[in-house]
């Protein structure tokens, strides 16, 4: 995988590893693996290959102490952008939560809403875990409710913080500007980006350099974090990860690009 320095890096599971014989702090409670992605959903936004209108945003919080790596499993989940397009499910009446189902959530299991009942889905897990799916008011990008999300936590400044996200696509021209403004607000945070694939619009190469610049470190997702995603964000019922045709060729095609947008601003 090509890291933001531009250094070839294949694989990631190392970059979330506690050192053995390193400090550790007090972890924090065991994370509710109820409130998880459907198998179908991470599929249909996550494989590569396909290009899906939707975006979605995994995260995990994780305290630096040193070389240990604690993580805060109550601020881990995921956000999804809102989209205006009518004949989009997830702008439709029936409570979608963020799959392609009108059967009602299947986020997870033993939603109380899983039902025909009309109306949007009122489970709070849905609503905290899946935020922007059924938000009303104007669209919004996931990157956007993921930085309301970190602001309504106020995070101790006393302490650095390593936020990891696993993103469908890169973040576009804007949302990469709101995010470097956060980072440069907020220097006991520090932002790790690996993304399914690049969102090619108006100014995207400008806003992966913005990123990079304000301290940001950007790479694609390889076999290795999809697999580290389906382990820890996807309802998998114990069914192992089986990566899909053409995942590292494609994977390795994004990863070519990244590093040629990366090695402009470094030239």
């Amino acid at each position: 995988m090509w890291g933001a320095e531009g250094k070839g890096v294949r694989g990631g599971e190392e970059r979330w590893a506690v050192p053995e014989g390193a400090p550790r702090l007090r972890a924090s409670p065991a994370f509710d693996r109820s409130c998880l992605l459907d198998e179908n959903t991470f599929t249909e936004n996550f494989m590569n290959r396909l290009r899906p209108r939707k975006t979605y945003l995994c995260y995990k919080v994780e305290i630096l102490d040193g070389d240990a790596r604690v993580p805060l499993d109550e601020k881990k989940g995921f956000v999804r952008n809102k989209v205006t397009d009518p004949a989009c499910p997830q702008q439709a009446g029936p409570p979608y939560c963020g799959t392609l189902r009108v059967e009602g959530c299947q986020l997870h299991t033993g939603c109380p809403t899983s039902s025909l009942t009309p109306g949007p889905c009122r489970c709070y897990r849905c609503s905290a875990w899946n935020q922007g799916a059924n938000e009303p008011g104007m669209p919004r990008h996931a990157e956007c409710y993921f930085l309301d999300r970190i602001r309504s936590w106020n995070l101790d400044r006393g302490l650095h913080y390593r936020l990891t996200c696993f993103i469908s696509w890169t973040p576009c021209h804007s949302c990469a500007q709101e995010l470097a403004t956060f980072l440069g607000e907020n220097s006991h945070v520090s932002l790790h980006i690996f993304a399914s694939r690049i969102y090619r619009r108006p100014g995207y190469e400008a806003g992966i350099l913005t990123l990079r610049a304000a301290g940001a470190q950007i790479a694609i997702m390889t076999s290795k974090e999809f697999q580290h995603c389906w382990e820890n964000f996807v309802d998998h019922q114990e069914r192992p990860f089986r990566p899909w045709v053409g995942l590292e060729v494609e994977s390795q095609h994004q990863c070519n690009e990244l590093q040629a947008i990366l090695q402009t601003q470094a030239n």
